[in-house]
């Protein structure tokens, strides 16, 4: 199988929607339902179940408080679907990709952090000088990089990678 154009683009959106939702509902991250919603857009539900029910299982008892940084299930289990079924391996290469995907994204997330502290000082800066127009798109700014900081490398992954999982299998 072959991802169309129009695929990589819902899961694209998808994963810029979710992440942002995350800040208020944390219910789209959930792996369980990223890998459902994915293996909706892809057309095997069963798979998308188990590589996100799977990864489900492996974020329980997993938090990032204080700020810290954990694996990106979410994420992991979007890829790991996907190229489970382009590949036609099963939900197993899915699992066995979420997971290596989750902890490269890890290191991404600090460095979405970084560019939404970044903001804040301009947020700061803002209120100092008493510069209250600024702040809104500023705030924005911040949800728009904390979107592209899943969507981005989602969408560079699904399309470099379909080519060489098709390679491949």
């Amino acid at each position: 199988m072959q991802l169309e154009f129009f695929q990589i683009l819902l899961i694209t959106i998808f994963s810029f929607w979710a992440i942002n939702d995350s800040l208020i509902s944390n219910t789209l991250t959930q792996p369980v339902i990223a890998g459902f919603i994915t293996g909706l857009i892809m057309g095997d539900t069963t798979i998308g179940l188990m590589v996100g029910g799977t990864l489900q299982l492996m974020q329980l008892g997993i938090a990032a408080f204080g700020g810290a940084s954990i694996p990106d299930y979410f994420t992991g289990a979007v890829i790991g679907t996907v190229f489970a079924i382009i590949s036609g391996e099963g939900a197993e290469f899915g699992i066995g990709l979420a997971v290596p995907v989750s902890l490269l994204m890890l290191q991404l997330d600090v460095v979405a952090r970084l560019g939404n502290v970044f903001l804040l000082h301009r947020v700061d800066a803002a209120i100092e000088k008493m510069q209250d127009k600024k702040i809104p798109g500023l705030v924005l700014a911040g949800s728009i990089f904390w979107g592209l900081s899943r969507a981005l490398p989602i969408f560079l992954m699904l399309v470099v990678g379909d080519s060489v999982v098709i390679t491949i299998t």
